[in-house]
């Protein structure tokens, strides 16, 4: 039922793929069917997309990488600083540590013995203070770069989503033929593309045009209005804002099954939603599951 991951799709291009799975071409040949002037496609908005969902993925694992280098320097030098705590304590403290039965002299040689051990562990910590601090301080600003490609990325990445679901938006086709409510202004345009959506198939990851999931329907929809909406669920729940069920109007999406389905409310107590696997858009009374919750765009 619920849809909240795309599916990338690898488009493999014939010449490619025969030169590839034939394995009978030369390098001059392939480089001979890739030469300038050529005609080359250029890469759709759903292939950038993919492309700029991988840079993404790998840009915030590279900035949780860093966080997490960070911390375990700060516990490093969180253990060092307490190293010398303790080594500062037993030089100032040497009595307790001394047998009361031993001669003056070995006594003596003990202190010393003591004093040179805990000096050389002091001087042990603060090397090793100093080391991680300044790892700690190239990993800071590197994590500031991290951040900065993870936010860039995103934009990116958001821009080919609204790009992708106007495209959809914009050759999308169903069979039904019913009436659809009068709905000013943005809320109405999304209740219109909804309608429209109505027998086109459930497909888990899609966008559309030809096939919607759940927050894939409610992202073109709304996308058709000119508002942006990212295609999972428990984002679309944390992008838009709460409202009870007393306030809903057409527009407003209805969240199910622990925030893993959604639907858009049409009035008169209905949603348009992408149910599942081997159904299509259609629309349902809003009580079909118990609501999570109520939010508008």
């Amino acid at each position: 039922m619920p849809g909240n991951r795309r599916i990338s799709k690898t488009r493999t291009r014939g010449l490619i793929r025969t030169a590839t799975c034939a394995g009978v071409f030369t390098g001059a040949i392939v480089a001979t069917l890739l030469a300038p002037g050529m005609a080359q496609a250029a890469p759709s908005t759903e292939d950038k997309l993919d492309t700029a969902s991988t840079d993404y993925k790998k840009a915030v694992e590279k900035r949780d990488d860093l966080v997490e280098r960070i911390k375990a320097l700060e516990d490093t030098i969180a253990g060092s600083d307490r190293a010398i705590d303790s080594a500062v304590a037993l030089i100032g403290s040497p009595a307790t540590t001394l047998d009361d039965s031993g001669t003056l002299l070995s006594q003596l040689t003990d202190l010393s013995d003591l004093a040179r051990e805990q000096s050389q562990a002091v001087d042990d910590a603060a090397t090793a203070i100093a080391e991680a601090n300044a790892a700690k301080d190239q990993l800071n600003t590197d994590l500031v770069a991290a951040k900065k490609t993870v936010s860039k990325l995103a934009e990116e990445k958001e821009e080919l989503e609204n790009k992708l679901a106007e495209e959809q938006a914009e050759t999308s086709s169903s069979t039904y033929d019913g009436e659809i409510p009068a709905v000013s202004g943005k809320a109405g345009q999304a209740v219109s593309f909804a309608y429209g959506a109505i027998g086109i198939p459930y497909v888990f990851g899609a966008t559309g045009p030809d096939g919607y999931d759940c927050s894939g329907l409610t992202m073109a929809a709304w996308a058709a209005a000119g508002v942006s909406l990212p295609h999972y669920t428990v984002d679309q729940w944390n992008a838009t804002t709460s409202i009870s069920r007393g306030e809903l109007r057409a527009g407003d999406l209805v969240f199910y099954a622990g925030l893993g389905h959604v639907g858009i409310y049409v009035g008169d107590g209905k949603v348009i939603h992408a149910p599942q696997p081997g159904e299509s858009v259609k629309i349902s009374d809003i009580d079909m599951m118990t609501p999570d919750g109520f939010r508008r765009v």
